[in-house]
């Protein structure tokens, strides 16, 4: 009876360990998980700021399109201006 009763303290003391190592490995993981949840995150946060610099450049490219246009239109009507009426000599 002793031998059974050791035997079984040590299946005991097995299963224990197991039950150790696995909460340790949840732990591991856990930790794992929580920074390539933050990585993630992080690589998220990047995209979405270069998707709004992208944004930004676009909108100030069409703003200085818009505008040098407007500079052009206004030198051609200078131009026609100043050509259209006679000067006095």
């Amino acid at each position: 009876m002793v031998t059974t009763s050791f035997s079984s303290s040590k299946r005991f003391c097995g299963a224990y360990n197991y039950a150790s190592y696995f909460v340790l490995d949840l732990a591991t993981l856990n930790e794992a998980l929580a920074a390539e949840v933050q990585r993630l995150k992080l690589t998220a946060a990047e995209v979405n700021g270069e998707a709004q610099l992208s944004s930004c450049i676009a909108q100030q490219l069409s703003i200085n399109h818009q505008m040098f246009q407007m500079q052009h239109q206004q030198q051609n009507q200078d131009a026609g201006a100043t050509s259209a009426w006679p000067t006095a000599t």
